[in-house]
């Protein structure tokens, strides 16, 4: 069972441009993948499928061994969030703000924009 964590994130940028891309990212549940893309060749693996030479290929190249372990490393958290976990608002068009929920961990840490 996942533990869930609310976050609370305001988001400033007098680049309309980038509130406009963490908009689109929100909505379309990618938020995190569209800044921090998780490497798409981690996507297919899990450690639950041990060979050691491709787990040592990964870790040397992305280090981790799957995308599990990448996702906790660089988001800190798992899964992806956006729109079907949270709401979004705007103060203006250079403020976005965003309420969302994610797995386990506060994840906006590594988040920087701008």
């Amino acid at each position: 069972m996942t533990n869930w964590c609310e976050n609370l994130v305001t988001i400033s940028n007098d680049d309309r441009d980038v509130i406009k891309a963490i908009e689109t990212a929100f909505l379309r549940d990618e938020l995190l993948d569209a800044f921090i893309p998780c490497p798409k060749e981690l996507e297919s693996l899990t450690s639950l499928k041990p060979n050691d030479a491709l787990v040592k290929k990964m870790v040397a190249k992305y280090g981790a061994e799957d995308w599990y372990v990448w996702r906790l490393d660089n988001w800190g958290t798992k899964w992806d969030t956006g729109i079907s976990y949270g709401t979004i608002s705007f103060d203006h068009s250079t403020t976005i703000e965003l309420d969302v929920e994610t797995a386990g961990l506060r994840q906006y840490r590594s988040l920087i924009v701008g």
